[in-house]
């Protein structure tokens, strides 16, 4: 009589490739190749036993997967994510120069970043797109400071407008 042949099929393990996220975030991770997956380590996870566990860490990591297909045949893989810091905005040396009443002529400088070059800034509202902000009314304005890692970092200033309004005047002739 004749046997029964069986074909086992590896497991090919798949834990995605390596990337970096910004500090203070989280990435959802995505493993292949089999049915069922243990992630190692698993501090940082939401789950360790699922294919796409949630990574929240702040540290540079490198996790591996063992993943386990149908027939049992187990492979691992691994991943590096890196962490990468925000933007840093110092306000140590800046100048807020208050707008005159109902003049737009305020303006907020000597702003420093630091971090990951190059650097994009935009100033809410008016949609300025420099690291000073000027030609500025009173009110409150929030600076965005993006890195070359697509990090960002804000942070809030307060114009408060000086002085009286200009009075209008009109002359009869």
């Amino acid at each position: 009589s004749l046997g029964t042949a069986h074909a086992f099929i590896d497991a090919i393990a798949n834990a995605g490739a390596d990337t970096g996220i910004c500090d203070n975030t989280c990435m959802q991770l995505n493993a292949t190749g089999g049915v069922s997956y243990t992630w190692i380590p698993s501090f940082c996870l939401s789950s360790a036993n699922v294919a796409n566990p949630l990574f929240c860490c702040p540290d540079t990591t490198t996790l591996m997967v063992v993943v386990t297909n149908t027939f049992g045949c187990s492979d691992t893989d691994e991943v590096t994510i890196n962490i990468h810091s925000l933007p840093q905005i110092d306000t140590s040396a800046v100048v807020i120069n208050s707008p005159n009443c109902g003049v737009s002529d305020g303006s907020v400088t000597g702003i420093s970043v630091s971090g990951n070059f190059p650097f994009s800034y935009l100033w809410m509202p008016g949609i300025q797109t420099t690291l000073d902000l000027t030609n500025a009314g009173g009110g409150n304005y929030n600076l965005s400071v993006s890195d070359g890692n697509n990090c960002s970092a804000s942070m809030n200033f307060t114009l408060n407008s000086s002085g009286q309004p200009g009075v209008p005047v009109t002359l009869d002739t």
